[in-house]
């Protein structure tokens, strides 16, 4: 069994544990005794955590669109210009793409799109970033294909 850690990291090992389970085998198939073995802890302490698979899986996104927009907002905080701004930002998140495969299926792979209420909390995300890259486009004045 893992050592006795911290809840806050605890609680982050289990997220990951959770990205490693969820990314192989879908929300649906995936199951709180395959999370807890990966994180090496017994699954009790799994729902002291996290009283449900559902629960944990909405962090499991929370976690991942945080990740996402902290990568963006990181490129994005070195630019030297608006048009480097733009640049920057989707160049991070292609790299995220890239980088992170695991994390790119779990936003929007087929089984977050299939539940109405994990496809609520990843448009939400959606939205957000749009509308920052639409201040950006607006920052750097470009204007749209027409």
């Amino acid at each position: 069994m893992a050592a006795r850690l911290p809840a806050a990291e605890r609680r982050a090992s289990l997220v990951e544990a959770a990205l490693t389970v969820f990314s192989a085998e879908g929300f649906k198939v995936a199951t709180m005794d395959a999370v807890a073995a990966e994180a090496g802890v017994t699954k009790p302490v799994l729902y002291q955590h996290f009283p449900s698979k559902r629960e944990l899986f909405h962090e499991l996104i929370r976690n991942v669109a945080r990740g996402l927009r902290n990568d963006v907002t990181d490129a994005v905080g070195d630019a030297t210009s608006p048009h480097d701004m733009v640049r920057r930002g989707m160049r991070a998140v292609f790299t995220f793409v890239d980088e992170r495969p695991e994390e790119f299926r779990l936003l929007y792979g087929e089984g977050v799109r299939s539940d109405e209420e994990f496809a609520v909390e990843v448009r939400g995300f959606e939205r957000s970033m749009a509308d920052a890259i639409a201040e950006l486009i607006d920052i750097d004045g470009i204007e749209p294909a027409g």
